[in-house]
C-alpha cells in the first residue's frame, strides 16, 4: 500500500524528521522528534519520547496518567466487565481538549488519532500519532530516498 516506505509493524525504523510540539488548545505541552516509524495497513504510526513542558504539561498530566491506566485495567479485564463508565469520562475528557500536533516548519499536522502516553512513572512520556493520508505523511515525514534512486533523479 505504501510503496515509499519500507517499514513494517514487526520492523520498526528509527528516523527523525525534526522537532514537533504538542498542543492542548493554545498550551504547549511539549516536544517529540517522534523518531519511530512503522506502517500498518490502514495508517502510518509515529511515536517517540515526549519532553514535556512542564509549567503547562503538569495541568494536564493527572488526566493522561488516568486513562491510561484506565485503559490498561480494562485490557486486563474479562470481556463481561469491560465497560468502564470512568473510562468513558476521561475519553470525554481528553477529546475536548482539543490535541493538535505542530510540524517544526510551524504548520499544524493533520492527524487521524494523536495522543500523549504518560504512566506517571518518572519520565516515560511518549507522544503517540496516526495519519491515514499519504500524501499528509510524505509532507511532514519525507521518506528517504535510496541513493540508487536518488543519483538516477540528478
Amino acid at each position: 500500500m505504501w510503496k515509499h516506505y519500507q517499514v513494517t509493524l514487526e520492523d520498526p525504523m528509527c528516523r527523525s524528521c525534526g522537532t514537533f510540539s504538542a498542543y492542548a488548545g493554545k498550551a504547549l505541552l511539549g516536544r517529540s522528534e517522534l523518531e519511530w516509524e512503522t506502517i500498518e495497513e490502514q495508517a502510518f504510526h509515529r511515536h517517540g519520547n515526549f519532553e514535556a513542558v512542564l509549567e503547562t504539561y503538569l495541568c494536564f498530566q493527572d488526566l493522561f496518567v488516568r486513562y491510561q491506566n484506565l485503559k490498561l485495567e480494562q485490557q486486563l479485564r474479562l470481556p463481561a466487565y469491560k465497560q468502564m463508565p470512568e473510562l468513558d469520562k476521561c475519553e470525554a475528557q481528553i477529546r475536548g481538549l482539543p490535541l493538535r500536533l505542530v510540524a517544526p516548519n510551524g504548520e499544524e499536522v493533520p492527524t487521524q488519532h494523536l495522543a500523549v502516553v504518560d504512566f506517571g512513572r518518572g519520565d516515560g512520556r511518549e507522544l503517540d500519532l496516526f495519519i491515514a493520508d499519504e500524501s499528509i505523511y510524505a509532507r511532514y515525514f519525507p521518506p528517504e530516498i535510496p541513493p540508487h534512486e536518488e543519483r538516477s533523479r540528478l
